[in-house]
């Protein structure tokens, strides 16, 4: 997923959960920064969180090209696959050689039990914790949704170099209404090592693709389906629920004052929920994607004035325009060092990260 549904699919959840601009506001930037948290562009760590080595959610090319990790990323135990993999190719943790691909079930070929629970899906334990996290801070929270929307997208694949599962045959089909075209995959560095979707190329993060693929894990014999349309707003629909029963257990309500308030907003949003399905199948990459999402929050949020978020590899993006800057801003403008966005995002990265890794090393992957 790109920074349209991270930043403003995710803002619009939140407003639609109950949470006011701000916080919206706040909850989006971080979900967004996790694709943004990079050695590149923090190569010095962050000044006031202990010295420590930050836990950088994301690897660009640049970042792998100069780590020098890539050629080892061969297995859950390497450097590059702990930290990208807990952010982006959340394990499903589950060793049945069925792979669910949105509402379809699939017959796989891999029989290792190893890698069949480190496949990314909505479903198991790790799933069930983000769908439940406990926390007061909404820059945990974004962080938490960013996962929860990738658990999403990009299941189906490993976090870690491992063609048996990740590569495809090399021709995806396009599917537009009744026709279909058959589209090469040219991929780049990542196509040929065969980490995460690679080699499927970017079409797993665009909320409008349907199309389908021959994937290794059914020895490339039978299509597989993915309809985006659909696995987003399926996504969506389970981050809305998760940021409504968040807010209502922090607002501190009784236990059954707080199921109710929860059910009334879910119930009260079933017409925007209907507008967001019937958005997301309108075909468009980024740029168009991001302006649907933004036209959306400022009418049905009565909202005059929204500033433009940009991701930073977004080109002839304006100056001091992307969360990155904004982090790095206030973090720089702040005397206490220990508790800005920046710092609170390490943190909660770093807990996340544990989260994971302690989860999988406990279950000897």
């Amino acid at each position: 997923m790109d920074i349209d549904f991270h930043y403003y699919g995710t803002m619009y959840a939140a407003l639609l959960a109950g949470y006011d601009q701000k916080d919206a506001i706040e909850i989006a930037e971080a979900a967004q920064f996790v694709d943004e948290f990079t050695p590149h562009q923090f190569p010095k760590g962050i000044e006031g969180v202990g010295g420590k080595e930050p836990v950088n959610c994301y690897y660009t090319s640049f970042d792998f090209d100069t780590t020098g990790m890539i050629d080892q990323a061969t297995s859950w135990d390497s450097t590059l696959a702990k930290k990208w993999m807990p952010f982006h190719f959340t394990p499903r943790m589950d060793s049945g050689d069925k792979i669910t691909i949105g509402e379809v079930e699939y017959q796989s070929t891999i029989k290792d039990p190893k890698h069949l629970k480190m496949i990314t899906a909505p479903t198991g334990k790790i799933f069930n914790l983000i769908r439940t996290v406990a926390t007061k801070d909404n820059v945990e929270i974004g962080l938490k949704m960013h996962v929860l929307a990738d658990m999403f997208a990009h299941q189906g694949f490993v976090g870690y170099r491992f063609k048996d599962i990740n590569c495809i045959a090399n021709e995806v089909e396009i599917i537009d209404g009744t026709e279909s075209v058959m589209k090469k995959i040219t991929g780049n560095m990542f196509h040929f090592v065969a980490i995460g979707h690679a080699d499927c190329g970017h079409y797993p993060d665009y909320g409008y693709a349907v199309y389908k693929y021959k994937p290794s894990w059914n020895g490339k014999t039978e299509y597989v389906l993915r309809d985006n349309p659909k696995i987003f707003y399926s996504t969506f629909f389970h981050m809305f629920n998760t940021l409504v029963d968040i807010k209502c257990t922090n607002d501190g309500s009784a236990l059954d004052e707080m199921h109710k308030r929860a059910a009334a907003i879910k119930e009260n949003a079933g017409k925007k929920l209907l507008e967001v399905q019937e958005m997301l199948k309108q075909k468009g990459v980024n740029e168009f994607q991001t302006n649907l999402w933004y036209q959306k929050i400022c009418e049905d949020f009565k909202i005059s004035h929204l500033i433009k978020i940009y991701s930073v590899d977004e080109a002839n993006k304006p100056i001091n325009s992307t969360v990155c800057h904004i982090y790095k801003k206030n973090h720089d403008d702040s005397i206490d060092k220990s508790n800005t966005k920046l710092a609170r995002f390490e943190t909660a990265a770093r807990k996340h990260y544990n989260m994971v890794k302690g989860y999988v090393d406990f279950k000897k992957i």
